[in-house]
């Protein structure tokens, strides 16, 4: 791993932002497996893209073709509860 990705890395500042108290024995064991996940993830910007065409978004690479969905009367009769129309879901926040 280089320099560079463990210098970027900051387990403390994460664990500040995510208000995750941990110890430093598994602070010193989630900051070296974060290295090794970003050190692999890195790995793609040695991936080859020469013969590749460049897309401005998403629908550049695939048609954009609408499929016939499910009916409401279907997707509806499997919801706990709904009102023909909406399904209905508990309350969450006061």
């Amino acid at each position: 791993m280089d320099s560079k990705t463990e210098k970027n890395f900051n387990i403390d500042i994460v664990c500040a932002l995510s208000k995750l108290h941990i110890t430093d024995v598994d602070k010193e064991n989630v900051s070296k497996e974060m290295n090794d996940i970003i050190s692999f993830a890195s790995q793609i910007s040695f991936a080859s893209t020469a013969n590749t065409e460049k897309a401005s978004s998403v629908s550049d690479l695939r048609d954009d073709i609408a499929l016939d969905s499910l009916s409401t009367e279907l997707l509806l009769s499997n919801c706990a509860e709904h009102d023909g129309q909406y399904v209905i879901v508990p309350r969450t926040v006061e």
